[in-house]
């Protein structure tokens, strides 16, 4: 029997407070948070969701949140 396909792409989740700030700074109407579910069913705040562990930035405060099962929700605060 083969293995079943897991039901989502592999997402991984990262988060910088610079990216964060650039990020907000260019919206008009509201500081954006985005909301994950892990792997674990705990929600996470991420400025940034890749297909891989890699990154691919410039920003030196960037950390790894960790795999990620799918979006919860965007809050504008």
């Amino acid at each position: 029997m083969a293995a079943e396909e897991p039901l989502y792409n592999e997402l991984h989740g990262w988060f910088s407070p610079t990216q964060f700030k650039l990020q907000n700074n260019r919206c008009i109407d509201s500081n954006k948070h985005l909301y994950y579910f892990n792997v674990e069913n705990k929600v996470v705040e991420v400025t940034m969701v890749t297909n891989s562990k890699h990154h691919g930035t410039m920003f030196k405060d960037i950390r790894y949140i960790g795999k990620l099962k799918r979006f919860y929700k965007q809050v504008n605060m």
